[in-house]
């Protein structure tokens, strides 16, 4: 038995020039139907269930609602739902004069130190306040603020 389609006979064990077809597929069950590129979905519902979840790590632009996000939106969302901090016992102290540690520098001696320039712990005199007897700051250091002599600032190790 021969099947005529757009003029052309497909025979028992041929194949169908799919060039030759046109119009619409018939209603009927598409189970078997895969690969399809969801680029090609234009209109209609797809059923959440149908949608795998998507991790944070994966989302690289774009812009996301602040619903989407538990507890409120970006800018107005407080603390009452952070979790997982580490207790403030198990935040080690810096060491005195290692880098990342803040000291008040007085500034004993004329001149002055600028704010956010970096200075060398020799230089700064080395005094936590006037009464101190400690002179000599290791390292480098960054000015919280700009000081003349005879005042104090704070100021961190950088190096």
């Amino acid at each position: 038995m021969a099947l005529i389609v757009a003029g052309a006979t497909v025979t028992s064990g041929a194949n169908l020039d799919a060039t030759k077809l046109t119009g619409n597929l018939p209603a009927i069950n598409g189970a078997s139907v895969t690969s399809l590129n969801g680029s090609n979905i234009a209109s209609g519902t797809v059923a959440t269930a149908r949608i795998p979840n998507l991790a944070a790590s994966k989302i690289t632009s774009g812009t996301m609602d602040g619903a989407r996000i538990s507890g409120g939106t970006f800018g107005s969302v407080n603390g009452s739902n952070i979790s997982s901090l580490p207790a403030a016992t198990s935040i080690p102290p810096i060491a005195w004069g290692a880098v990342g540690y803040f000291a008040f520098i007085y500034k004993h001696y004329s001149g002055t130190f600028n704010y956010n320039s970096t200075y060398s712990g020799g230089i700064l005199g080395g005094r936590i306040n006037p009464a101190s007897t400690s002179t000599g700051y290791g390292g480098t250091w960054r000015m919280g603020s700009t000081i003349n002599q005879n005042q104090m600032a704070c100021a961190q190790r950088v190096s």
